[in-house]
Parts: structure tokens; C-alpha cells; sequence
């Protein structure tokens, strides 16, 4: 009797591959599937809404104790630029290190308009703006490790045409 190779025998292992490849994939996405389902079933947990955009979890803020920011923007003239003023709450969080200011532009990805670390401004000017832009504002507060621990938005700003 000569041993059978497995691999040139029907199921063995390499009949089996693009099948287990399929189940592996399959259970992974059945698997991120009901992470977000039950992310969205518990609103104030384990998520941090993006309120800059379009509703999309930001996954750095596990924990459910996220402070609510007031956030102001409206158009404004600063020296001879026209463009939109923020202003924000401070944090009450000891361990609070910086806010980050995001806006969208007539719906596209949010993008980081400002930088402010704790104990400066509470505010910036994004002068980046045209005629006929809606724009949308948001606010975090951020830890040192990069964790969001607060958040204040969405404001919406309209650029008149």
C-alpha cells in the first residue's frame, strides 16, 4: 500500500481552502455586522457619534462618560479675511489635553480645520471657505492618549453664493 497524499485526494486540504476562505469571511462579516447593530442599538455607549458627517461611530472613545460641548461657528470678518468663526466650551475633565475642530464641505469627508491645546484659545477661524459652501462644524476634546472624551456639534454654516 502506498500513503495518499492528502492534497491529491477529493476534500483534502487543498479542496478545502477556497471553501474555509469563504466561511472565514463570511463569519467576519456576520461578525462586523452585529458589532454595529448593537452599536447603534446603545447610542451612549461604546461610541462616540461623529457629528460632523454622516453619523459613522468614532471607535476612540470607549468609554460612555462623553462630555457634551457647546460649539458656536458663524460667519465672520477677521482683519480682511472673511471666513467662520468657532467658539467652544472647555471641557471639565482633568485629563482633557487639546480640542481638534473638523468641518465637511458641502458633504464631502470631514477634515481638521484646527489644533488648540488645553489652556489656549478656545476658539479658531477657518478662512478656507468659497461662495455657495455649506459647511458643517464639530468639536472634540481629546485626552493625551488621543481618546475623545468630549464633543460639540454638528453647526451648520451656509456661505451665501
Amino acid at each position: 500500500m502506498s500513503p495518499t497524499h492528502p492534497s491529491k485526494t477529493n476534500g483534502g486540504p487543498r479542496g478545502r481552502t477556497p471553501a474555509v476562505i469563504i466561511l472565514l469571511v463570511a463569519v467576519f462579516a456576520a461578525t462586523l455586522a452585529a458589532t454595529a447593530s448593537v452599536a447603534d442599538a446603545q447610542p451612549g455607549r461604546d461610541r462616540v457619534v461623529d457629528r460632523v458627517t454622516d453619523e459613522r461611530p468614532v471607535r476612540d472613545a470607549p468609554n460612555d462618560r462623553v462630555e457634551r460641548l457647546r460649539l458656536d461657528c458663524h460667519r465672520d470678518i477677521v482683519g480682511d479675511r472673511r471666513g467662520v468663526f468657532c467658539r467652544w466650551s472647555a471641557s471639565s475633565a482633568d485629563s482633557v489635553r487639546g480640542y481638534q475642530l473638523y468641518r465637511s464641505v458641502n458633504g464631502s469627508a470631514r477634515q481638521l480645520v484646527a489644533t488648540v491645546p488645553v489652556g489656549d484659545r478656545l476658539h479658531a477661524f477657518d478662512a478656507d471657505i468659497r461662495p455657495g459652501d455649506h459647511l458643517v462644524y464639530g468639536v472634540v476634546a481629546r485626552t493625551r492618549t488621543g481618546r475623545v472624551i468630549g464633543f460639540g456639534g454638528p453647526v451648520r454654516v451656509a456661505i451665501p453664493g
